[in-house]
Parts: structure tokens; sequence; C-alpha cells
């Protein structure tokens, strides 16, 4: 798969043929262009190209039992020899393997569920782009019993109220949190060059920043200089989350982008500081960076041909990784944890302020930037109908205990 950034800004991919002669595959370029590139995020485009890649690879490297010969997608559609029942037992089983896996470790259950069915859509379209009589009823059912013995190779994720209830409890534990804490304060502490201590800062800041407002990682990369405002006329500072989908001032082909509504997010007096402190006494001084509005908020510092252009989430993930080995205590730190844990903290808070549970719901939705009813502002919201659960279910057993008969 290669990545290109085309001139208006938008990101595509393509899928090539190894050695390549410099032509993607037509097909999946085609059920791409047409079927994903309008309604489709370019990050979801690549998650259903990674999808068909392993579609590809799994015909290349399986040998058929009369002929020894790999699988011609093609060749298979267009005369209409569609799978049989054993062909799609080994492409479920490849499909669910983790890439580059040397000792059989498979996908969680959910991943596999959505690769399964994007190979069986892309099929279904492939055989009625290259099938000429398509149309006709015995066609289209063979077409669709193919697609059907595909997905239901999915596995079994379990309970999707359990799933649920996991998302409740997720949270930093006490020795993580008061170990990031102690980050915050001392954040250059076990640096030994001066070379990191640019991108050791940068991370600190980062990390601060996604454990007070609970942003999502994509969109801390996408913040520009004119997203951060400082305090003025009795407002609080503020990070402004906007949507800088296909950016032409981005050169990153993996574009970090907002996936929730565009909103600004009140930030403390401290946080504040912090970020004017990095911008001030370490983002300043990094060789080729930019001051206009339009430019990043965080940038690479390392010398390079990217220096002083944005920072990349891969980066960012070397930093934390590193981190972890400094402090195995954060070993459980991830982005999408400090959301987990924001939204903790916020249920606590919401409960000290005496928020209805109409209030606690739209407040919440507006900092997360999810849509009004958000059913993910409803998970969240549980936590609230679970304590009110467990003070009434110890109310019922005191009044049951009570009403014992005493023993005679």
């Amino acid at each position: 798969m290669k990545h290109f950034i085309a001139q208006n800004g938008e990101r595509f991919s393509q899928l090539y043929q190894m050695p390549s002669d410099g032509f993607p595959l037509f097909y999946p370029t085609a059920y791409c262009s047409r079927n994903l590139r309008a309604g489709f995020s370019h990050n979801t485009q690549v998650d259903y190209l990674l999808a068909i890649k392993k579609l590809y690879e799994w015909a290349e490297s399986y040998r058929q039992p009369d002929t020894g010969e790999a699988i011609d997608l093609y060749e298979r559609l267009v005369t209409q020899k569609l799978f049989s029942p054993y062909e799609v037992d080994s492409m479920a089983a490849f499909i669910s393997l983790k890439e580059n896996t040397t000792n059989g470790e498979v996908l969680v259950g959910t991943k596999i569920n959505i690769k399964l069915s994007v190979v069986a859509r892309y099929l279904s379209w492939f055989a009625e782009e290259v099938i000429t009589d398509s149309n006709r009823i015995e066609v289209q059912t063979r077409i669709t019993k193919m697609a059907r013995m595909i997905t239901a190779k999915k596995v079994s994720t379990g309970s999707d109220a359990r799933r649920k209830q996991k998302s409740l409890a997720k949270k930093l534990n006490d020795g993580a949190r008061t170990e990031l804490l102690n980050l915050f304060n001392d954040p250059l502490k076990g640096v030994s060059s001066e070379i990191n201590f640019g991108s050791r800062m940068r991370n600190v800041t980062e990390l601060w920043i996604l454990y007070e407002t609970g942003m999502r990682v994509g969109e801390l990369h996408g913040l520009r200089l004119s997203d951060f405002q400082m305090a003025l006329g009795g407002d609080p500072s503020t990070l402004k989350v906007n949507r800088y989908h296909d950016d032409i001032h981005d050169d990153r082909i993996n574009q970090p982008v907002a996936k929730t509504l565009e909103r600004p997010i009140p930030i403390t007096e401290e946080l504040s500081n912090v970020i004017a402190n990095y911008l001030k006494n370490w983002r300043s001084k990094v060789p080729n960076v930019g001051f206009n509005d339009n430019d990043f908020l965080f940038i690479t510092h390392r010398k390079g041909n990217r220096q002083g252009k944005a920072s990349t989430i891969s980066s960012f993930n070397s930093g934390i990784a590193e981190l972890k080995k400094q402090r195995p205590i954060l070993a459980s730190i991830h982005p999408h944890l400090l959301r987990h844990d924001w939204n903790y903290r916020f249920s606590i808070k919401a409960k000290e302020l005496e928020f209805s549970e109409t209030e606690e719901r739209a407040t919440r939705e507006f900092l997360m930037g999810w849509v009004d009813n958000s059913q993910s502002s409803a998970l969240y919201n549980r936590r609230r109908i679970q304590e009110q659960a467990f003070i009434i279910g110890v109310k019922v057993a005191t009044h049951t205990e009570v009403r014992k008969p005493k023993n005679e």
C-alpha cells in the first residue's frame, strides 16, 4: 500500500503488486474511488484497503488442490467459479491473522469481523463488475451465497453489555495517576541528553492536554497556533478543536484529523502556562518553525527534513514508549485510556456539582464533541445509574436483614 497527497490536499491510498510495475491494482483502486472516496475519511479508506490487501495476499499464498496454483481472483469471479467452503475457511483463517505474525497470533474478534465484512462486500462488488450477466437472479443468488459464506465466519465477540460495563471501569490506577502527575511537575527527569529536551517537553505537554481535556490524539496533533487562546476578559484559556480534513498546509500523508464535532475546550491556567512555556522556550528555538496562525502547535524537534514541521502521532507514540521504559508504572497509559479517565473524573465532578442527568449528558457531549443524545454519552452516564442502583440495592438488602425472623 502506498499513500499520496493530491494537489488539493486530498489523501488517498492504493494497492500495488510487488515488485511494482508502477500501476496500482485496478479493481481495488476502482472500488475505493467509486465506493469509499466520497463518504469515508482517508483513515477509514486505509482500513478497507488493508482488509482487501489481506484478501489478495491469501489468494497468492493459497494453493488449489487440483492445480497447485494460486488463486486468480479475477478469473474466479469472471468465470463464476466462486469459492468452495474449504477455501472460505482458509480465507477467513488467513484474514484473522495479525499482520506479520510468526506464531499464528490472531486479531481480536471485532477486527476480524470488520475485515470479513469488508472482504464480503468487495468480492460482491467485484463479481458484479466482471460478470456480464450479473443481474440474472441465479447469478445474484450465487454472489449473495458467497458473501454469506464469508460473513458466516465471523467470530463471537461476547456480550455487548459486558463490553460496555468494562468501558465504565476503564481509568488510570492510583499509581499511574500519581506518576503521571509527577511527570507533569518534573518533565525532564531521566532525560540525559539535551538534544532530547525539546521532544520530551512536547510529549509531556501533549500528555497533559490529553489528561486534562480528554481529546483524541488525532485532534491533539491537528491543533494550530490559532487554536490556542490565552485567558481573556474573565474567560478561561481554551484549545479549539477544528476539522482540518485534507488540509493542503499539512504535509503528513497520514493526516491526524478530528473525528468529533468542532468545539472550544476550556483548560486550566496551569496547563495554559505550560503550553505558553513550550511555545516560547522550546518550539520557537527549532529551525524552520513557522509562527503563522495556521502553523502547527506541536512540531518535530529532531534534525531532519521534517524539522519544524507538524509532529506525527508515530513520534508521539515513540516518545511515550520511551517514557514507559523509564517509568514502568506508566505501562498501562495510552491516549484513549486518558479519554476514559477524563470521563470517569467528569462523572465524579458532575455528581459533586449535583448535575441532573440531562445536564451531565449535555455537558459531556459538548466537551467530548459528540452529537446530541450520543450513544457514547449514554454509556458513560450509566455510571450514575449504576451508583444509584448500588445505593438502593444496599438499602434493600439492609431492610431484608432487619426483617429476618429471629431464631427460636
